[in-house]
C-alpha cells in the first residue's frame, strides 16, 4: 500500500480539544486517523519519528488495520506504538484505548468483554497492566519548602466521621 504523504501525525498549529472539552466517546467511534491525532497530541504516542538507521524523519504508513512509520530512504519500519505504554500489546489501538479508559471509569470486567467483544483474559492482563503502571509510577510530593495538605475527607467516609451521637470526631486514621 502506498504510504501517506506525511512525516507527522499533528500538522504544526493543528488544534486540538482538550480533555476537558472533548467526549472521549466521541474519538472511539471515529476513524483511525482520529484515534491517533488524540494519542499523539496528549503525548501518549511520538507524533514524529526519525528512522533509527539513517536519520531522516519517517513518514506514515498504513498496514493491515494499523498505521506504521516507514523510511522512504532504507526501508526500515517502526510501529506507531514504538516508545509508548501501547508497544507491549497486539491489540488494535481502537480497542485497547476504549479498554484503559473503561478501567480509569471502573467498568466491570464482564461489561468490556461484551462492550469490545474481546476475551476475558485480554481484559484482566490489561486491567493488571494498568494498575501496575500506576503503581511503578508513583512520584514523591512535596520537597524542600513545599507544604503537602491532605483532606481528610479523602480518607474517611461519611460514617466514620460522626459518633453515635452525631459529634464529628477529630481523630485522623
Amino acid at each position: 500500500m502506498a504510504p501517506i504523504k506525511r512525516t507527522e501525525i499533528i500538522e504544526d498549529g493543528e488544534i486540538w480539544p482538550s480533555f476537558d472539552v472533548i467526549n472521549l466517546k466521541w474519538i472511539f467511534g471515529q476513524n483511525y486517523d482520529n484515534l491517533l491525532k488524540f494519542l499523539a497530541f496528549n503525548g501518549l504516542i511520538k507524533n514524529k519519528m526519525k528512522c533509527p538507521g539513517c536519520e531522516d524523519f519517517m513518514s506514515l504508513n498504513k498496514r493491515r488495520e494499523e498505521v506504521e512509520w516507514k523510511c522512504k530512504k532504507c526501508e526500515k519500519r517502526k510501529s506507531v506504538r514504538d516508545g509508548s505504554f501501547f508497544s507491549r500489546s497486539s491489540l488494535n489501538l481502537s480497542k485497547l484505548v476504549p479498554l484503559i479508559y473503561m478501567w480509569l471509569k471502573d467498568f466491570q470486567n464482564k461489561n468490556v468483554v461484551e462492550e469490545l467483544n474481546i476475551e476475558s483474559t485480554t481484559v484482566v492482563s490489561w486491567f493488571n497492566n494498568c494498575r501496575n503502571e500506576c503503581i511503578n509510577l508513583k512520584e514523591k510530593i512535596g520537597g524542600l519548602n513545599k507544604m503537602i495538605v491532605i483532606d481528610e475527607t479523602c480518607w474517611l467516609n461519611q460514617e466514620h466521621r460522626k459518633r453515635k451521637n452525631g459529634e464529628a470526631r477529630e481523630e485522623l486514621y
